[in-house]
């Protein structure tokens, strides 16, 4: 099995709702971000906020990364490896729904190669409702086949 890291190169910005976005509303502007990152922190605090989330204003958060899928990862497993997702965690890859995590801070694993698109682009989205105080943690790819270029992982408030 070969491991590759997939913490550079994500996007992150306030998650919009989906009739927003299905009709083509005003999305926040997405920043680029290295992983492990914690979204909720880039906000003002608020003493009149809760104590449970450090007096940050709380949120959903959308990660998002693109990544190529060659042709020799066809027929392969491809994996997402998350080591430390908040709670509530969605993964989606171009589009489908590939996992979810209800709790947080701890491991776990999706298998996204029936979604890749072979000798494209592939977009790995993440996200979470954010209401306490941490974020995710490292990423990593993994694929049954040693592979220079293996598809990625996603890490998220969240695929995230």
């Amino acid at each position: 099995m070969n491991r590759t890291s997939f913490n550079d190169g994500w996007r992150v910005r306030p998650k919009v709702n989906l009739f927003m976005e299905m009709f083509g509303g005003a999305g926040h502007p997405w920043e680029v971000v290295q992983l492990p990152h914690d979204a909720m922190l880039r906000g003002e605090r608020d003493p009149h906020g809760h104590w449970g989330t450090g007096y940050f204003p709380g949120g959903v958060w959308e990660y998002e990364k693109t990544l190529a899928a060659p042709e020799e990862l066809r027929g392969q497993r491809v994996l997402l490896e998350f080591e430390g997702v908040y709670r509530s965690a969605s993964v989606w890859v171009n589009g489908g729904l590939v996992g979810h995590r209800p709790y947080g801070y701890t491991d776990f694993t999706v298998s996204i190669g029936e979604h890749l698109r072979f000798g494209e682009e592939t977009s790995s989205r993440c996200w979470q409702p954010r209401t306490t105080t941490r974020a995710g943690t490292p990423a990593r790819a993994s694929t049954d086949r040693c592979t220079s270029s293996s598809a990625g992982r996603c890490d998220s408030r969240s695929t995230a």
